[in-house]
């Protein structure tokens, strides 16, 4: 069976569970509870739906017609992932193309409904699609009834995770946790929700595995101002139980937190009496709805706390690179060796031999994404991810890009290169890399006033 007759049948199962509740349309958004841009297969809805394996994107699937919203970085690989599908693509950015709202608006009626899972929007981005739904007479609500359309639904991640010791945080969880309740304080609130996963893997010292190339574990923090905190971590469904990890029971008791079950969250919000402290920006909608009456601040200081590295992290992240460029010196001279030695090498091979040069240095723990390989053409799809079905062979006379990181206990890395094998470049060539070089001095050079957006700083590259 091919990919598109099996997106067809999953396409078709969906709208039949739409006809049955009476939905016109669903919005499928990429993300999860805590709204990462990275997310675990348990909720990949989408990318099982359409067969589109980028990281952005929104499906919205209507009685005779579906399509999807991605940016510029996936035009490529969508439209070739979605071919014969019968979804149509529309590329964000681009001139006329329709918003959301607008499509559906010229494709429904007047009183028809649209579901979505609330959860994966802010409650900022929610009431904006509601309220532009609303002008056209189209009630856009809150629904997770459509997963039970999702045949073999990976269950919520389990991964591992560990303390992020002393040497490696420079700072106590204790400590953080104290500047936090203080700022929550001094803005008349005594509770405060953090739902951001890497915020709470940094506020607690802990890491984890749930999501593929993130530290990160999913969790809710609740910082009450009487001392106690709450980590609703623990998952009787997947067998989670922290507290049976002496290491991180210990950890914990250190810094007053409690362990309670992840899925007791909404309950406890509920029967808790509080002002409350949480980051409208980076809560969902459902919370956000249930929270709001009792909001006395809408913002909490952990990205700013986060952002300022203390000594021992500097210190450490400069070990990090350190060890990561030892880790592509090597993989780029065993791929001279090779070139010129007349082995075989593809853009996967070189990946893989990347991954395990990195993977022989200390500390190091896992890719911080997936290794991109793009060779000549390949090199042209923005966030090109190499298969067995698309690797090609790599030989002199052209490009081969390298975006790659990897994660250690002391830091994360990013690291991109551009390298002509064979070391002869074109005329041609060496003004299309000269060219994107002044574009990258351009931008790194230009000082610009505070508010300024990313979008018009591209214009200097």
């Amino acid at each position: 069976m091919s990919n598109s007759t099996t997106i067809k049948e999953r396409i078709g199962a969906f709208r039949e569970w739409m006809r049955l509740e009476g939905v016109s349309a669903v919005i499928v958004n990429t993300a999860d509870p805590h709204l990462c841009e990275y997310i675990a297969d348990h909720w990949k809805l989408r990318e099982w739906l359409c067969g589109f394996t980028g990281s952005a994107g929104t499906l919205v699937v209507a009685k005779t017609w579906a399509g999807l919203w991605t940016d510029s970085r996936y035009y490529i690989q969508a439209a070739q992932q979605l071919e014969g599908t019968g979804i149509d693509l529309y590329k964000e950015g681009l001139t006329g193309v329709p918003s959301i709202p607008a499509a559906l608006t010229q494709k429904l009626r007047q009183g028809c409904k649209v579901a979505t899972d609330a959860r994966l929007f802010t409650a900022t981005r929610f009431k904006q699609l509601a309220c532009q739904l609303k002008e056209n007479g189209i009630d856009l609500f809150h629904s997770t009834g459509f997963y039970r359309t999702w045949a073999n639904r990976p269950a919520m991640p389990s991964g591992n995770i560990f303390v992020h010791e002393l040497e490696y945080a420079g700072e106590t969880a204790t400590n953080k946790i104290k500047a936090i309740r203080q700022y929550a304080e001094e803005k008349g609130a005594n509770a405060t929700l953090i739902s951001g996963l890497d915020e709470i893997a940094w506020v607690l010292n802990l890491r984890g595995g749930d999501i593929s190339y993130n530290p990160v574990f999913y969790a809710y923090l609740v910082i009450s101002g009487n001392g106690t905190s709450t980590l609703y971590a623990n998952n009787s469904e997947t067998g989670r139980d922290l507290g049976k990890d002496e290491r991180i029971a210990s950890h914990l008791k250190e810094s007053n937190v409690r362990l309670k079950d992840y899925n007791d969250l909404m309950d406890d919000l509920a029967d808790m009496q509080a002002d409350w402290c949480y980051d409208v920006n980076y809560t969902n909608a459902d919370i956000d709805t249930l929270l709001s009456p009792k909001c006395k601040v809408s913002t909490t200081p952990t990205m700013v706390l986060k952002s300022i590295k203390n000594p021992t992290q500097i210190k450490r992240l400069q070990e990090a690179q350190t060890a990561d460029g030892i880790a592509m010196v090597k993989a780029f001279c065993w791929l001279d060796q090779q070139m010129a030695n007349g082995s075989k090498v593809t853009e996967l091979s070189f990946a893989n031999h990347l991954d395990k040069c990195r993977s022989e240095q200390d500390l190091y723990y896992s890719l911080s994404f997936n290794t991109i390989s793009g060779f000549a053409h390949h090199g042209a799809i923005v966030h090109y991810g190499v298969t067995p079905e698309t690797d090609i062979e790599l030989h002199n006379g052209n490009f081969l890009l390298v975006d790659s990181g990897g994660n250690y206990l002391t830091g994360t890395t990013d690291i991109t290169r551009t390298v002509i094998l064979g070391g002869k470049a074109t005329l041609a060539q060496k003004k299309d890399y000269t060219l994107v070089l002044k574009g990258h001095i351009a931008l790194a050079t230009t000082p610009f006033p505070e508010g300024t957006t990313g979008a018009q700083l591209d214009t200097l590259a």
